[in-house]
């Protein structure tokens, strides 16, 4: 699952909105919506709050993967109200307090709300605004979901039993090497050219340099933009594992290299 517009509007309202980089005096800066040591960003670094919520969408991303990884089945509400709260402490209390993770895998709603009220660090001069936030997750948590309204596109791959193929030869529109490996972009996969590295890079590791029909071409030691790829046979089929409503997305699970998100339209065609 992924945050819902929702959700990052409670983020905004507890975090508040800073346009200036802000030192936070230990070397680190601070901006936008509590984002945290952004690369480039420093003295004189002004935002405005669309760039801050571009960048809290990024930001989310390893909150929201924490959640998923605690193996609950959560309704919108309560992902969104989950992840403001970790947004809030760190993905720490997952580990930290176990009986909490236990209780939403067996939908002990009640136990969860219960304990994450007690995250106010009381006698501190933070502790009323703790209690108004963590009272606010809770009501969030709390509130029953609308089922979800799926787009036409992830509509034909639930229809279809969630299986997809993407043997077709795709563009890479760009490469680069992050988060340890190389990966490359497609921008109609992608949904966009404002995309995330961490959601739709894929790792070239598990693709194969091609021509326009996907027929395996030239070095394949070496890709550059603009080059044709194909996903190998091991990765290109299989079945969907996440859809992301908001944003018409569709998450698989590639083996070690972890979740990739599609723009459903695309993949269909593919």
């Amino acid at each position: 699952m992924r945050t819902s517009d929702n959700g990052l509007n409670l983020i905004k309202e507890f975090e508040g909105f800073r346009s200036a980089a802000y030192d936070l005096g230990d070397g680190g800066w601070t901006i936008g919506y509590g984002s945290f040591n952004v690369p480039g960003v420093g003295p004189g670094t002004v935002w405005t709050k669309e760039q801050a919520t571009a960048q809290l969408r990024k930001d989310v991303v390893r909150f929201e993967n924490a959640i998923n990884g605690i193996g609950a089945n959560l309704n919108q509400n309560q992902f969104d109200a989950l992840v403001s709260f970790t947004y809030n402490l760190g993905p720490g209390w997952i580990s930290q307090y176990p009986t909490i993770a236990q209780a939403l895998r067996n939908d002990n709603w009640q136990y969860v709300t219960d304990s994450m009220k007690n995250f106010v660090n009381p006698g501190s001069p933070y502790e009323a605004g703790l209690r108004r936030r963590r009272q606010v997750e809770t009501d969030l948590f709390n509130k029953p979901a609308v089922m979800p309204k799926y787009t036409p596109a992830q509509k034909e791959f639930i229809q279809a039993g969630n299986v997809f193929e993407l043997r077709r030869a795709i563009v890479a529109d760009e490469i680069k090497h992050v988060n340890g490996m190389w990966q490359a972009v497609n921008y109609e996969l992608a949904g966009s050219r404002n995309f995330s590295w961490t959601d739709n890079g894929i790792p070239l590791a598990i693709c194969d340099k091609t021509n326009a029909k996907g027929e395996k071409f030239g070095d394949q030691n070496t890709v550059s933009p603009g080059d044709f790829i194909r996903v190998n046979d091991t990765y290109n089929h299989g079945t969907i594992d996440q859809y992301d409503i908001p944003t018409n997305g569709v998450g698989i699970t590639v083996g070690s290299y972890g979740m990739i998100w599609f723009n459903a339209d695309t993949l269909l065609k593919m």
